[in-house]
């Protein structure tokens, strides 16, 4: 008789603990990707209320109190304001600022849905940004990923249809801030401490917000607190769960996570503040999150050709 092998119980459990890291990974994800979402219908809640700089900065702040979680191994607290990399680290934090500031505007102004369809261009601003500042090849993947997108973002958008407002150029300002710093990690990420990443993206817009704030400081009134809390924790929670998920997971599996965010932006639309949803925007925002998740697809490999120099 064909004596039946046992699978080796060691393999076994190595198979089931990167299984459930996966899972664990890709949950954390999830998580603080609804936080994020949240944050952002935290801002359209207030409606203005709260000075975009005065909002940074009470919201930087409260991040502040990660600082000393982030730490990477063999790192210090004063690495937050010493890099390796002074210039780019100002750089970062100036455009981290721009964004924080557009983000606010974009989600005051906008329909979450509508500020949803530009900010999800950001794979798309990513390729381009890399392709010019760091000469990644082009693919056919990624011609065809910036073409849906965009194919899609003017379906949501229909300009000449509709008026394009401030709210508009805001959140494709924070688009293209957002693309921005993550092309500067992927440049620095290994010459960097890992504490003074976390200070350009908090303590440098903290110090900026706050000088903008001095001509005509005021406290927001009692009231508006309560919400003015929510946000800076949840950015807070939010850039910790993220950070454990990337210990986990890798960014292939996370990156098509933040297209949840496009649940949370009808629900909060639809039932919080009563947004006008189509099906044209429907339709414009499938094509943006296929051609988006699309990225991440081993299909998506089928189609790479370099362009190489002559």
């Amino acid at each position: 008789m064909r004596r039946i092998s046992c699978p080796d119980p060691d393999k076994v459990n190595i198979v089931n603990s990167q299984t459930n890291d996966l899972s664990r990974g890709v949950t954390l994800a999830l998580v603080s990707f609804s936080l994020f979402a949240t944050k952002d219908a935290v801002v359209r809640f207030l409606g203005g209320q709260v000075p975009p700089f005065m909002l940074g900065f009470l919201g930087c702040l409260l991040c502040l109190v990660l600082a000393p979680l982030v730490r990477g191994r063999g790192e210090r607290l004063i690495h937050i304001i010493r890099p390796r990399r002074p210039k780019l680290w100002i750089l970062r934090g100036v455009i981290q600022t721009v964004g924080i500031i557009a983000g606010i505007i974009a989600f005051t102004e906008l329909p979450m849905v509508e500020a949803f369809s530009l900010v999800f261009l950001m794979p798309v601003m990513i390729s381009l940004m890399s392709i010019v500042f760091l000469n990644e090849k082009v693919t056919r993947s990624t011609w065809l990923t910036i073409f849906v997108c965009f194919v899609g973002t003017l379906i949501v958008l229909r300009p000449g249809m509709r008026e394009l407002t401030i709210g508009h150029l805001a959140a494709f300002v924070l688009t293209i801030c957002s693309s921005s710093v993550f092309v500067i990690l992927r440049h620095i990420k290994h010459d960097e401490h890992t504490i003074s990443h976390f200070g350009a993206a908090t303590l440098l817009p903290m110090v900026f917000c706050g000088i903008m704030i001095i001509p005509d400081f005021r406290l927001p009134d009692l009231s508006l607190w309560l919400p003015i809390a929510v946000y800076g924790v949840f950015i807070a929670l939010g850039n910790l769960t993220i950070m454990f998920a990337s210990r986990y997971a890798p960014a292939n599996l996370l990156g098509p996570m933040q297209y949840s965010q496009v649940v949370w932006a009808v629900g909060y639309g639809v039932f919080l503040f009563h947004d006008p949803i189509d099906a044209p925007t429907v339709f414009g925002l499938v094509l943006i999150i296929v051609a988006g998740v699309w990225k991440y697809t081993p299909l998506a490999g089928m189609l790479r050709t370099s362009r190489t120099p002559a």
